[in-house]
């Protein structure tokens, strides 16, 4: 991919989502493999979710896995949702163990549940904690939470 094409992709992914979603699976999953997954996954969460699923689910383990990791939990624990056992199995086995236990927790709720798009990590801090390092701790979870 040309720096212009992947400037494009990180500044419109809804255009890049549609372009996507009309394309076959099998042309949208060699688009995928050529660019960064940081890029990919925005682009993903955008297209209609059966479609995104089957592309995650015909990339390699290491790609799901850094999709998944890339995007925000809902979006992640969505599309996981749709793949099918085998390949999703896969991609746990390529995240580490805390993101898949807690992937798994979410997917264990029936899906019209508050429980099944939760994410059900807590951050809990002792009275002694100064409200500027809760913060920094928080901070630094979210933009490391998949």
């Amino acid at each position: 991919m040309t720096p212009l094409t992947l400037s494009f992709i990180h500044s419109h992914p809804d255009t890049a989502a549609r372009v996507l979603d009309a394309l076959d699976t099998a042309a949208a999953v060699e688009w995928c493999r050529g660019v960064p997954a940081r890029l990919v996954a925005p682009v993903l969460a955008r297209m209609h979710p059966d479609q995104a699923a089957r592309i995650i689910a015909l990339l390699d383990p290491v790609m799901g896995a850094a999709l998944i990791r890339a995007m925000p939990y809902i979006d992640a624990v969505t599309l996981l949702r749709l793949v099918a056992d085998r390949e999703r199995a896969a991609i746990f086995n390529e995240l580490p163990t805390r993101v898949a236990r807690e992937v798994t927790r979410s997917l264990e709720y029936p899906k019209g549940t508050v429980g099944a798009w939760m994410e059900s990590s807590i951050a809990a801090f002792r009275t002694s904690s100064r409200v500027a390092d809760a913060l920094r701790y928080v901070r630094r979870q979210q933009t490391q939470s998949l």
